[in-house]
C-alpha cells in the first residue's frame, strides 16, 4: 500500500508517481486518475462513497432503511485493508 500526497488535484502528480503502473488502483473516482496508468491497470473505488449514497437515500426515502441494513451486513463480510495488506 503505497499514499502519494501532492497539493494540487492535477493530473501531472499521478501521472507521474503511476506512470505505467499495471496494478489495482483504489481511488476516490476523481477524474484526474482516468486515462493514466498501464493498459492492466484496474480502478477500484473506495467503500466510503458506495456507502455514504446509500446512508443518502435514506435520509430521502425511509422505507429503503432495510436495503441499508443488508449493505451493512453485506460489507461487514468484506476483509478488511489491513488485513489485506497482510496477507
Amino acid at each position: 500500500m503505497v499514499f502519494d500526497f501532492r497539493l494540487g488535484r492535477g493530473r501531472d502528480g499521478p501521472k507521474q508517481f503511476l506512470g505505467q503502473f499495471e496494478g489495482i488502483l483504489q481511488t476516490d473516482g476523481y477524474a484526474a486518475y482516468d486515462q493514466i496508468g498501464g493498459t492492466k491497470m484496474v480502478h477500484a473505488p473506495v467503500w466510503a462513497h458506495a456507502r455514504r449514497q446509500f446512508f443518502e437515500a435514506v435520509q430521502l426515502n425511509p422505507r429503503d432503511r432495510s436495503q441499508l441494513r443488508l449493505l451493512r451486513g453485506w460489507t461487514n463480510c468484506l476483509p478488511s485493508t489491513p488485513k489485506l495488506a497482510a496477507e
